[in-house]
């Protein structure tokens, strides 16, 4: 499982740096609108959708809820919605922590599940395409949160490994550590430090870059449990199996779909 996991990895980062460096935001903003059409129908699965009619008309709702984020940019709203959808993730971080309740198989459809999609995917993808043109190195940012994610996964899983002894959150997602957790805040700090010291962002302060990355860590890893919730609720292991060693597209870019909008909001605020 390892060795395909990284193996798949290699094949992915230099495709995502290319795309990244040099595709246009516009034709960036395509490929990943595909991307996440394809996590909104592993999404719709997860919440239980599996009638084929029902199946082809969920992703309809992704497109036009994409297509909604050009108006609200029009409206000069898209960063109020990025707002209150961070809102919704960071106060996951406290519910999924402390979560105790044992978690109830779902029979039949979860519509809540299937709304937040419409609303959390889109607002992802809407996070990644104003952070790649919000300036000259909007591309470079935008790189750094991914690895930034990227690593604290990897340090999480490692030292999890290596020395996780206590549970995370044992309800939601048994093998999560706090040894785990640590890892991943140490790791993904190192990564923000080397960034911000070759590559200062100018706009805002080491103290507070560092501050939003830290928070970014932790809601990378609420987002990992967030779909975790979703596939026990469903009772699978991974959402899809199109990459192999990483399972489906969400179980990819779980941590991404939490961490863009906060990242973005945050970076917005701060630079006031």
């Amino acid at each position: 499982m390892l060795k395909q996991r990284i193996i798949t990895a290699l094949i992915l980062i230099p495709i995502v740096i290319s795309v990244i460096f040099f595709l246009p935001t516009p034709y960036l903003a395509l490929l990943f609108a595909a991307l996440t059409v394809a996590g909104g129908i592993e999404w719709a699965k997860l919440a239980g959708l599996d009638d084929c009619k029902a199946m082809s008309a969920y992703p309809v709702f992704i497109i036009a809820a994409m297509a909604g984020c050009y108006w609200l940019i029009v409206q000069k709203w898209d960063l109020y919605f990025l707002a209150s959808v961070s809102v919704f993730w960071l106060l996951m971080i406290p519910l999924l922590l402390s979560r105790r309740k044992p978690l109830k198989q779902d029979e039949g459809i979860n519509y809540l599940f299937l709304l937040l999609g419409i609303v959390l995917l889109p607002a992802s993808w809407l996070s990644l395409v104003l952070i790649h043109q919000h300036s000259a190195m909007g591309a470079s940012i935008l790189l750094f949160i991914l690895v930034l994610i990227w690593t604290a996964d990897s340090g999480a899983y490692f030292t999890g490994k290596k020395w996780g002894k206590h549970k995370l959150a044992p309800i939601v997602s048994p093998g999560k550590t706090i040894e785990g957790l640590l890892g991943a805040l140490v790791f993904g700090i190192i990564w923000s430090i080397a960034y911000y010291s070759f590559a200062p962002y100018s706009e805002v302060g080491l103290p507070q870059f560092m501050a939003l990355c830290f928070l970014i860590i932790m809601v990378s890893v609420v987002g990992d449990l967030f779909e975790s919730v979703l596939k026990r609720k469903r009772g699978v292991k991974d959402s899809g199996h199109i990459l192999p060693g990483h399972g489906g597209i969400l179980d990819r870019v779980d941590s991404v779909i939490a961490a863009m909008p906060v990242f973005y909001t945050g970076l917005m605020f701060l630079a006031k």
